[in-house]
This record gives structure tokens, C-alpha cells and sequence, in this order.
């Protein structure tokens, strides 16, 4: 990274230095001084793998920032002119908003730049934020499929609890009938036999009266 970073470094300067010299001596205005943007830009995009490998972000920003030293300097030049009485803004008060034009142009140029490198070369750290997005959701999709076995644990085991306690009210509630039938047959079986019981007794005080008597 360290040696991709000067040969940009030095590509900038050469760029800066080339436009600069256009703007300063007027030539080929106002699109020559966007021209070495355009190459300067051409050549990280040649140089994408390297760029892509270690982030780059302020590489892919560069462009942008280079236009707009451009866009500076050619400002600085224009209102030097204008502030000299013979010079030729002082002399065409339209020629102002021509030259305005022409020195916003190298930062236009630098920005469309700088978004074709955002979008030609993917940012690691893009994708580094995107990793981790896909494992925070992965861990929340375990989680929630935790959750949800839990979920159908609990029901599964209240059910069962549900179940059992049922089983064991019908079981009370069967040996709670059966010992009330026990106890009202015993019951049953209690009074038929008090009631029998004086129906043989009878006739055995009346035989033993009878015997008694002849005596």
C-alpha cells in the first residue's frame, strides 16, 4: 500500500501541476484543465486490485479533492485578474461568470470521478460491514431458532404437566366413586341385615312361650 500510495501521490502532484499550468496559462479552456483529472482517475482505476485490497477510501475521494484545489486555484487567478484595472475581467464584465464556469468545471469533473471509483472499486471496509451484518444475522436466526425450540419445549412439557394431572384427578376421582360405592354398599349391606336379623328371631320367642305354657 505504501508504494501505491506515492506513486499516486506523485500521479496527484503531476495532475495539480499539469492543470494548474493550463488554468495559469489559459490554454485549452475550460476543458484541458480536467483532462489530467480524467488520466489521474484512469490510472488508480488501473490500479483497482491494489486499491481494493487495502480500502483506498481516501484514493477513491482524490479525484474529488483535486478538482477542488483546481477549482480554487482558477478562482484565485480569476479575482487576481479582476482586482487589476487593465485586465481582460476588468475589461468584459462577462467574461467573470464564463471563467467562474470554467474553474467549477474541474471540480464537477472531480466528483463524477470520484463516484465512478466509489462504485468501480468496492470498499473493504464495505464489505467488512457487510460481514459482520450477515453474522449478526446469522446469530440472531440461531437465536430465534433457540427461542422458538424453547418455545415448543415449554409447550410441550406444560402440556404434558397438563396431561398428567388430568390423569391423576380422573385417577382420584375413579377410587374417590369406588370407595363411595364400597361404603354404600357396606351401608346397604348394614341395614338388610339389621332388618332380617328380628325376623328370625321372632319366631324362636313365640316356640320358646309356647313350651312355657304346657309346662
Amino acid at each position: 500500500m505504501s508504494q501505491l500510495a506515492n506513486r499516486a501521490f506523485f500521479a496527484f502532484t503531476a495532475a495539480l501541476g499539469i492543470s494548474g499550468f493550463t488554468l495559469f496559462a489559459a490554454v485549452g479552456q475550460p476543458f484541458a484543465p480536467a483532462i489530467p483529472i480524467v488520466l489521474y482517475s484512469a490510472y488508480l482505476w488501473l490500479n483497482r486490485d491494489a486499491i481494493e485490497g487495502t480500502g483506498g477510501e481516501v484514493l477513491r475521494d482524490s479525484p474529488y479533492f483535486l478538482g477542488f484545489l483546481l477549482t480554487m486555484f482558477a478562482l484565485l487567478l480569476i479575482f487576481q485578474d479582476a482586482s487589476v484595472g487593465g485586465g481582460a475581467i476588468a475589461k468584459s464584465p462577462g467574461l467573470f461568470t464564463k471563467e467562474v464556469g470554467s474553474a467549477i468545471l474541474t471540480t464537477v469533473v472531480g466528483l463524477f470521478c470520484r463516484q465512478a471509483l466509489q462504485t468501480l472499486i468496492p470498499s473493504a471496509q464495505v464489505d467488512e460491514e457487510g460481514e459482520r451484518l450477515e453474522r449478526v444475522a446469522a446469530a440472531l436466526a440461531s437465536h430465534a431458532v433457540q427461542l422458538e425450540r424453547a418455545r415448543q419445549e415449554f409447550i410441550s412439557t406444560v402440556a404434558a404437566e397438563a396431561d398428567r394431572r388430568e390423569a391423576v384427578f380422573a385417577d382420584e376421582q375413579h377410587r374417590f366413586r369406588a370407595e363411595l360405592r364400597r361404603e354404600a354398599d357396606a351401608m346397604i349391606r348394614a341395614a338388610t341385615t339389621s332388618a332380617v336379623q328380628p325376623v328370625f328371631t321372632a319366631p324362636s320367642a313365640v316356640l320358646a312361650s309356647v313350651g312355657t305354657g304346657h309346662e
